[in-house]
């Protein structure tokens, strides 16, 4: 066990007592063989911090166990389902539906589930309430979190993104993804903030690795609204620096749904639903709202930095799920990669304001006028460039400061000025590059590969391949994904 004097005392003192209090196995956090959580108040801190506890042998080992991971996936389905369903019926007793639920189970809140000062969107709070489903579900996406993050986690994103058969009493069965059971989530689970803003990460880690498949078998209808809800509750959070605890658990949150942001702009089908112009405009409102306060004329530079956990332990719970698979290397030999892990560590607000232009470049790029109306309470009516334009000073001076990040400069001006913005290059941008790398894989599921040099050209490159013999191969499982992705584009 690791307890140098780099780590804060805060986690010094938890990494003592991991040995004490770890289970026997990972999957005992949250299941035993009784099926009855076990009644450990330091399962959610077991959770969070799975590397400081877990060998990489013990990740392995559960890996490598496919009856484990058809259970594991069999569990989140269900949870995820069966937490959705609870949600709507409890949702009718509230008067507002921007309340926040208070668990009696610590671990299972954060702190801006305080219903207080905190956030401006938690109003209401409904006290004592304990949830064994909420319970299960947090600490278990919290851990394949982690273990996503694995190259050796391929064989398992597959059967995460597979459809799966769900027994709802009184409702008969239906056939229900994985993904589309998490859209349950960001539709019905606003309540909830920390398994909202979980299951955002864990979205965005399995689209990261798979987009075709995970994107590809979601009713566009129903996830778009889902997500404008999610990154309304988001902004509402990066808006509110009155409370410095809730202000990072908003930039966390908003940093990782931004993959999953990332791949819809290829996933064009989703840009014909008239909400998708909400979240695009809902995400330049969080990025100027971020870059107000860390770069002049309002902000100060040292806004721009992670809360110390000596100051503000409160903080702890505020984990960047999807740190490890954005600031990978380029390649095993290459150094090129560790600039993005540099500036997410200490200025995490910098690479968000800058990673959310890129995404909005992306859009751009792919086909988006981002001369889209954003409300607002004073001044005259703007547009989504137009806000840009009035921070571009602000921008400018994180790239400045920031010189890897000169790349954006060039995106930027193509957005202020109603251009198609250029691609981001390979090793120069925050997102393209490692959700690039993170997808190289052949989608014929037997294969897997990451050796690919052709790619479905039909559906913009959503699913890649190693040769045109697995392309074809694969084409029956791959062609109901591809040709309602076709018919939106319009091919």
């Amino acid at each position: 066990m690791d307890t140098n004097s780099d780590v804060p005392p805060v986690l010094r003192k938890i990494q003592r007592l991991f040995p004490k209090v770890r289970p026997e196995k990972i999957q005992h956090l949250w299941h035993s063989k009784n099926e009855t959580t076990p009644r450990n108040e330091f399962n959610h801190l077991l959770a969070e911090h799975l590397h400081m506890w877990a060998s990489k042998e013990e990740i392995m080992i559960l890996l490598n166990d496919t009856q484990e991971l058809e259970s594991i996936y069999s569990d989140v389905c269900k949870y995820a389902v069966q937490l959705g369903m609870t949600s709507v019926q409890n949702a009718a007793s509230y008067s507002n539906n921007d309340c926040v639920t208070v668990a009696t189970c610590v671990g299972c809140n954060q702190p801006c589930d305080n219903g207080g000062t905190g956030c401006a969107s938690h109003e209401l709070v409904k006290e004592n309430f304990q949830n064994e489903i909420l319970h299960r579900l947090i600490i278990l996406m919290t851990v394949l979190c982690h273990v996503l993050t694995y190259p050796e986690a391929d064989a398992f994103v597959l059967i995460l993104t597979k459809p799966f058969d769900i027994n709802i009493i009184e409702q008969g069965k239906f056939d229900v993804g994985l993904t589309a059971a998490l859209v349950g989530i960001f539709d019905n689970c606003t309540s909830y903030p920390k398994v909202n803003h979980i299951t955002a990460g864990f979205f965005s880690l399995i689209c990261t690795r798979r987009p075709s498949a995970t994107l590809g078998g979601l009713d566009e209808k129903l996830f778009v609204p889902a997500l404008f809800r999610y990154l309304r509750s988001t902004l509402a959070l990066v808006a509110n620096n009155a409370c410095i605890v809730d202000d990072y658990f908003g930039i966390c949150a908003f940093l990782n749904i931004l993959p999953l942001l990332f791949h819809l702009g290829t996933w064009k089908v989703s840009h014909c639903v008239p909400q998708f112009r909400d979240v695009t405009a809902v995400i330049g409102m969080i990025t100027v709202n971020i870059c107000h306060w860390i770069a002049p004329p309002n902000g100060e530079d040292e806004n721009d930095s992670r809360p110390s956990l000596v100051d503000l332990p409160e903080t702890i719970g505020a984990q960047i799920l999807i740190e490890r698979m954005i600031t990978d290397e380029d390649g095993e030999e290459s150094t090129n990669g560790k600039w993005r892990k540099d500036l997410l560590e200490q200025h995490p607000k910098s690479f968000a304001v800058i990673a959310a232009v890129e995404v909005l470049g992306w859009y751009s790029y792919n086909g988006i006028d981002l001369r889209i109306p954003v409300p607002v309470t004073n001044g005259p009516p703007t547009v989504v460039s137009g806000i840009l334009e009035e921070y571009e000073e602000s921008i400018i001076y994180l790239i400045r400061r920031h010189p890897d990040l000169a790349y954006i400069e060039s995106i930027l001006d193509a957005l202020l000025h109603h251009k198609k913005p250029p691609k981001p290059h390979q090793i120069q941008s925050l997102l393209y590059g490692p959700l690039c790398n993170a997808r190289r894989r052949c989608g014929l599921p037997s294969c897997r590969s990451p050796d690919v040099g052709a790619r479905c050209s039909a559906c913009g490159g959503m699913e890649y391949y190693c040769s045109k013999e697995h392309q074809k191969m694969h084409w029956k499982e791959h062609k109901p994904i591809c040709r309602k992705h076709c018919t939106s584009t319009g091919r």
